[in-house]
């Protein structure tokens, strides 16, 4: 299937316009996304300075090649409005992230209200994109339906807080989180079918690297494409985690040259590479991969 988007998500980085410097160590930083937040990072007070700010941080500050998204509050919020107005509409970032997503007529408004932001500065339809969060069991259970609602959502997030807050359990990091391996796994396989991206909870454990990496490695193995993080450090480490590692990028390119070299002279069947057959779709797998490795590299 065609992916909905080319853009590189591996580590989505948290960041307020509240916290100027913290914003500036971010954007000098690894991580592949800004989320510059509007919903829970701010309290209800500071709303309207944060809305400002944001604002002019979009208009003014050089992100240095790195996307910028925009986490607005619930669409049901009395501050969604102004969100939409006095951010997005006034300075476009590059994707939106909506929070607690439950219907897909929710992300159809969205959809419409975006399509006459972009038409008002001149920009190309669906060239802001939606990262929709999955957060509750009514967002589980419609999540494909919401991915496909409309092209310009290219990737789902999940919220493990408030998903835990919802079931009324207490979050696990150990296990790879088993109690909720299934709607963990469903929202993969949703994303999947829609050719989006899947991306994971942010990390709140802090300081503990090595544990901080298991989970993101079984995170990746489950089918998750990246995660939002906290800091430098986090960014790096999921940059990491969600890439190809060279001795993986290695054998995929020795395995799509001698699928390709063997194809080239007639052979189609009973093709190896290191003891192993190259099937037609493990060479296509392989392709995938020295693909991401391009993207990557490229990015710089």
């Amino acid at each position: 299937m065609k992916q909905k988007t080319e853009r590189l998500r591996r580590s989505l980085a948290w960041a307020t316009a509240l916290k100027p410097d913290e914003l500036r160590e971010l954007i000098a930083g690894p991580s592949d996304c800004i989320v510059l937040d509007l919903e829970d990072g701010i309290p209800v007070p500071l709303k309207p300075e944060a809305r400002r700010l944001t604002r002019k941080i979009l208009q003014d500050t050089d992100f240095r090649g790195k996307e910028r998204i925009v986490r607005v509050n619930t669409m049901d919020s009395v501050f969604f409005p102004l969100d939409m107005e006095e951010v997005i509409g006034a300075a476009p970032p590059d994707a939106v992230r909506v929070p607690m997503c439950e219907r897909p007529e929710e992300l159809l408004r969205l959809d419409a209200m975006l399509a006459q932001i972009e038409e008002a500065h001149g920009l190309a339809r669906n060239s802001i994109e939606v990262l929709a969060m999955i957060e509750s069991p009514l967002g589980v259970r419609n999540a494909y339906d919401i991915i496909t609602s409309c092209p310009r959502i290219t990737a789902l997030s999940i919220g493990m807080e408030d998903m835990c807050r919802e079931y009324g359990v207490r979050r696990r990091y150990e296990d790879n989180a088993l109690d909720m391996l299934y709607l963990r796994q469903k929202l993969v396989l949703d994303s999947k079918a829609a050719g989006a991206q899947m991306h994971d909870s942010v990390l709140l454990v802090m300081g503990d690297v090595e544990a901080t990496r298991r989970e993101a490695e079984a995170s990746r193995q489950m089918g998750y494409t990246g995660r939002s993080v906290h800091g430098n450090e986090q960014a790096a480490l999921a940059n990491a985690v969600y890439s190809p590692d060279p001795a993986e990028v290695e054998e995929s390119r020795a395995m799509v040259e001698t699928y390709e070299k063997a194809s080239a002279s007639g052979q189609t069947e009973s093709i190896t590479y290191g003891g192993k057959l190259i099937c037609y779709a493990a060479y296509v797998h392989a392709k995938d991969i020295v693909a991401m490795d391009g993207k990557i590299r490229a990015k710089g």
